[in-house]
Formats: C-alpha cells, structure tokens, sequence
C-alpha cells in the first residue's frame, strides 16, 4: 500500500458516481452504534477517510473529528468539504497519531483493502493503541459472498455525462481477492476525452479468521451485524459491521 496509487485518477469524479450511496443512512447507522456503546462526544478518527463524506457529518454530530487517508487526491477533496478538519495523509498500516481518541470508524470497505493477513493484524493493533480506555472501533467489510456472488469475474460500467467508469474485476476464489482494472475515459474539452487506467485489490475475509486476528489484535469484539441492522452476521451476507472495544495491550499509549 506504500506503492498504492489508487483513486488518483478517480479522486476528482469520486463522489458523482458515488451517488447511489445515501451516506447519511449509512452515517445514521454508524451514529447509533457509537452512542449505543457509550460515544456520544470526543474524537473520532474515520480511518480510510476518502472525501470525508463521514468526516464531515461526525463534525457536524457534534464530534470532534480527524480524517486519515492514503491519497492525496481523495484528502484534497475532504478539505474542501471540511477546511477546519484535520486530515492525514498515512498509510494505514503505519498510522501514528498525536494521541488517544474515544473512537475509529472506517467504512466502505476500507479494510478490504488490506490483503494480507499480518497488515489487517497491523491496522487493528494501531487502532488498539490509539483508542482511548474503553474507546470504540467500528469498522464495515464486504465478505465472500458478495465478491462470490455480486462483482466476481464481471465487467461493470458505469457512463455519465462528464466520465464513464469501466470495472474489470477478477475474483480468485482460492485467495479470495479481487482485483478490479478499471478504465476512466473523463470528459477534458469540448468532446475530448482523457483515458486513466487504475488497479484496485481487495480481499475478503471469513467471520471466522477477522475474529481470530482481533483476539490477536488485543481488541474486544463487542458486535458482528449484517450491514445496517441489528441482526447477526452471517456468512451469506454481503457486507458486514464489527464493532470492537479497545483491549490491553502491553506498552499502549495513554495520554
């Protein structure tokens, strides 16, 4: 992920076709969950932050919010929806904060991006140590089913009057990885068109194996729903929530 220059070419067009997604349910949803667990202020990192379509509205739910990122690109756009915000630009996996906050939400897939098993390790350890006593992670992925049933091994596309957006995705069903090619064609002058080329990886996981890693982790699971309900996960759905509270962990940081 160091290397990883995905979203660059799709940054600036990102939220037109993003536009299927009612973040504010989405956002309602995670709400709930941090005031049903006992986070009802403080600071609230969005780790995978993106165009802080989340940052923002935790600002204005009365958090005091930080947004974390690895594009440039993205992060450019959450500026300018939140000027006053702080952004980061990290690698996940390296995250280091200037101190503790009561909570870490980190949704559209965000975690799905990690494809290897010692760096979801990494990340929720980072979590782990930055999460105030008692502090709460909350985090959704897309599972197997979905990658199995849904995007793996098609071809989708997507036209707009500005841009068209081609997803080419490969699912292995061995690793469980999908690895999307995706085309844009973004409208420049008059009727030109400029071509931009991206890859972006993800993986899936089981149930089974994200529980292990948080045990692993030192962190608590607290909750496992099928998105944006309060029923218990399963295996056949197709993206799910994990709600974690924060563990020991010998040499954590406590400010």
């Amino acid at each position: 992920m160091s290397e990883y220059n995905a979203y660059e070419a799709l940054a600036p067009i990102y939220d037109d076709f993003m536009d299927n997604i009612s973040y504010d349910t989405w956002f309602s949803y995670i709400h709930v969950l941090l005031m049903n667990n006992g986070i009802k202020r403080g600071t609230v990192l969005d780790l995978g932050c993106g165009t802080g379509e989340v940052t923002w509205r935790l600002d204005r739910a009365g958090y005091e919010s930080i947004g974390l990122d690895i594009s440039s690109e993205m992060l450019e756009k959450a500026r300018e929806k939140c000027p006053d915000t702080l952004f980061i630009q990290q690698d996940m996996r390296e995250m280091e904060l200037f101190g503790t906050v009561e909570a870490v939400v980190s949704i559209c897939d965000s975690m799905n991006y990690l494809v290897e098993r010692r760096d979801f390790i990494e990340v929720l350890k980072r979590v782990n140590n930055y999460l105030e006593k008692d502090g709460i992670f909350i985090f959704d992925l897309k599972t197997i089913h979905f990658f199995e049933k849904t995007v793996g091994n098609r071809v989708i596309a997507d036209n707009r009057i500005n841009a068209t957006v081609i997803w080419d995705n490969e699912y292995n069903e061995k690793t469980y990885i999908n690895t999307s090619d995706i085309t844009l064609f973004t409208r420049t002058e008059g009727e030109y068109y400029r071509k931009s080329e991206e890859v972006h990886v993800q993986r899936a996981y089981t149930l089974e194996d994200v529980q292990s890693m948080i045990q692993e982790a030192g962190l608590e699971l607290v909750s496992l729903y099928k998105a944006f309900t309060g029923e218990k996960a399963t295996e056949e759905c197709d993206r799910v929530y994990f709600v974690l509270r924060e563990g020991f962990q010998e040499g954590k940081l406590y400010v």
